[in-house]
């Protein structure tokens, strides 16, 4: 009987780990990308508002590929209205988690804020 029970606990936790992998398969890249809004550069530029990103790091589903002196490796910037950006003051501090899916779809989420 405790045989049985530890096959069973051994196959649910096998599948969880596989489910669990298959659902982030389809990601390529996730960074978590640290910066400040730059209110001053973006009015001079005639934009809404400028983040300038200074922090890039791993996240927990795949590698971060972001590199500033590779063009490749870029990314476009852009935040959503629900994020209002417009209202936070200049200097302040954001982090946004980046996801880049197999097809090339790019998907930003910001995850702090501080003033």
């Amino acid at each position: 009987m405790n045989r049985i029970k530890t096959i069973t606990s051994t196959l649910i936790a096998g599948s969880l780990a596989l489910a669990s992998h298959v659902a982030s398969a389809d990601i390529s890249q996730e960074c978590i990308l640290k910066g400040r809004v730059d209110q001053s550069r973006s009015t001079d530029a005639g934009q809404e508002v400028r983040v300038t990103f200074h922090r890039a790091e791993h996240g927990d589903q795949a590698r971060c590929r972001i590199n500033k002196g590779n063009t490749k490796n870029r990314v476009q910037f852009k935040a959503r209205p629900e994020d209002k950006l417009q209202e936070l003051p200049d200097g302040a501090a954001v982090e946004y988690r980046y996801i880049e899916r197999n097809n090339g779809q790019g998907q930003w989420q910001r995850l702090n804020t501080q003033t």
